[in-house]
């Protein structure tokens, strides 16, 4: 309805930043790579994400930026 499309600039730019995402060691799963795997699986996935990031001994240790439920669903 909109028209919106983007530019083959700002793709390349989007994947080349998820890519760098996902070779640091410890890092966390982007949107994109859940909804990919749930196509890949052709199963949908429920995300949990708590508010706060705990210690193993169960202490708060800092934010987590997100929080709730989040279903990715495969077509």
């Amino acid at each position: 309805m909109l028209h919106f499309t983007l530019e083959d600039a700002q793709w390349q730019e989007d994947w080349s930043n998820l890519l760098s995402l996902a070779n640091q060691p410890g890092s966390s799963l982007e949107q994109l790579h859940i909804f990919a795997l749930a196509h890949i699986l052709r199963r949908p996935i429920i995300v949990y994400g708590v508010k706060y990031v705990k210690s193993f001994r169960g202490e708060d240790i800092g934010y987590a930026r997100f929080e709730g439920y989040t279903l990715y669903l495969y077509m």
